[in-house]
């Protein structure tokens, strides 16, 4: 766990069960889970670098983040007794919650800013949004014969983001059920994306430069931050809306 202004970093040693393929860290970075390659969970106090809670598993865990609370982590499972599954760990006490027992892989989820919700993509070609207080599913869109690649929520959580292979990506309304309000023309494959902290622009990153940023307000054409050309797999706006911040093979971009 390396801290900002500090040469050295602090080493969590002693929980992993083999080679760590996946790692998330709580908003606050009080807590880090991490997912070794046999597929089991532990999760870590970083002040300390002890080992706080084991969630034993066999199988692929594809996916894996915190809940907004830092006290619940959201996990994707696949191999468990009931096949493909998506639940909520309490790492303190080893509660454990399933939401989907037995749906399609999990391929990608991400929580509410308020963690009162949840957003997922699976392998059979839909994305899904989640209650975490009670586990019902909201809603349920299918990509009609392609697959979503990845999903984000707008921060009040009552519209969600989908992005597909077919080169588009669409807003959705999650009251009522699966009103879409904007089909977006991306030009290729879409690769993440993410909704400015006042839900009023969604940022679009593809296999192939530019980003393109949205204004979902004006429904104007978007964006393009086109810059050197370089390719950004991930993006993510700053807190107060005004900059966007774009991960690159050749590291990271300010527009």
């Amino acid at each position: 766990v390396w801290r900002t202004g500090e040469d050295a970093a602090a080493t969590l040693e002693g929980g992993a069960r083999g080679r760590v393929v996946r790692v998330a860290v709580s908003r606050d970075g009080a807590r880090a889970v991490t997912v070794s390659e046999g597929g089991a969970l532990t999760l870590w106090d970083t002040a300390s670098g002890r080992v706080v809670g084991e969630l034993p598993h066999t199988g692929a865990v594809p996916c894996v983040a915190f809940a907004p609370d830092g006290a619940s982590v959201v996990v994707g499972l696949s191999g468990g007794p009931s096949g493909m599954a998506l639940g909520v760990w309490r790492g303190g006490d080893g509660g454990w919650r399933s939401l989907a027992p037995g749906d399609a892989e999990v391929r990608s989820l991400h929580a509410s800013e308020d963690g009162g919700r949840l957003a997922t993509t699976h392998a059979d070609g839909t994305a899904a949004v989640w209650s975490l207080p009670s586990g019902t599913r909201l809603l349920r869109v299918q990509a009609a014969g392609k697959a979503f690649t990845d999903a984000a929520l707008s921060p009040d959580g009552g519209r969600l983001a989908t992005a597909c292979d077919d080169r588009t990506a669409a807003v959705w309304t999650i009251r009522p059920t699966g009103t879409m309000l904007a089909p977006l023309d991306a030009d290729a494959p879409v690769t993440g994306l993410t909704f400015s902290a006042d839900g009023a622009r969604l940022a679009v990153t593809t296999d192939a430069a530019p980003v393109r940023v949205w204004d979902l307000r004006e429904r104007t054409p978007p964006l393009a931050l086109r810059g050197d050309g370089a390719m950004a797999p991930r993006v993510q706006f700053t807190p107060g809306g005004a900059q966007v911040l774009t991960l690159r093979e050749d590291g990271v971009g300010v527009w």
